[in-house]
């Protein structure tokens, strides 16, 4: 059973390890290394997510994360679609297919293509090769 294998440990691991860097810096990110010590000292444990920063549609909650995630998820997709290294289109298809099919995210059911247009628009309208 592949669950079973090292490498599906080891790669879960590393995308489970990556939402949790996510969660943990999505709270202080944009933030200067001298403002995140003044308000939280050193970072070692899920925040919130700032009320002035309304963008967060995923969720405030601590551990919520970020688009970083999603995409991650989607090229990674990409990957097990190609059985291994995808190119440029593979992804691009990816995104498409992602923006077009996705379930509603976040905590009010929000369409994943206000995060997603502007990889979506530049997966179709890319520049020629």
């Amino acid at each position: 059973m592949m669950k079973d294998t090292m490498l599906f440990k080891k790669t879960y691991g590393c995308l489970m390890g990556g939402a949790i860097g996510d969660a943990m810096g999505g709270p202080v990110e944009g933030l200067h290394y001298k403002e995140i010590q003044k308000r939280h000292g050193k970072v070692m444990e899920l925040l919130p997510y700032p009320a002035e920063n309304p963008a967060w549609d995923r969720g405030t909650a601590p551990g919520s994360y970020t688009d970083d995630t999603h995409l991650k998820h989607i090229v990674c997709q990409a990957v097990i679609r190609t059985g291994g290294v995808p190119t440029a289109d593979d992804i691009a298809r990816q995104f498409i297919e992602y923006y077009h099919t996705a379930p509603p995210i976040g905590r009010g059911g929000e369409n994943p293509k206000a995060f997603m247009r502007e990889f979506y628009w530049r997966s179709i309208y890319r520049e020629p090769r």
